[in-house]
């Protein structure tokens, strides 16, 4: 097993950059146009992004070719 240290993005950049694609693609979006009043509408709101993130969302780096993470996942031939 591997361990990374805490606070250091070139230790676990992918994480990192998820992070802040979620903060800067969602949640910044999110905040402006709705007042979130549960944590159970905070989650789905996150779970819809994630959804369309992993599906519908082609990717360019990292391998990906153009393809999402759930093909690549799944092993399908492409998006």
């Amino acid at each position: 097993m591997t361990r990374t240290k805490p606070r250091h993005a070139w230790t676990h950049g992918v994480v990192e950059r998820l992070q802040k694609t979620i903060l800067h693609e969602h949640w910044r979006i999110a905040f402006r146009r709705h007042c979130f009043t549960s944590r159970r509408s905070l989650q789905a709101s996150l779970d819809r992004f994630l959804q369309f993130y992993h599906h519908e969302w082609t990717h360019r780096g990292y391998g990906l070719g153009g393809r999402t993470p759930a093909t690549v996942f799944c092993g399908a031939a492409g998006a």
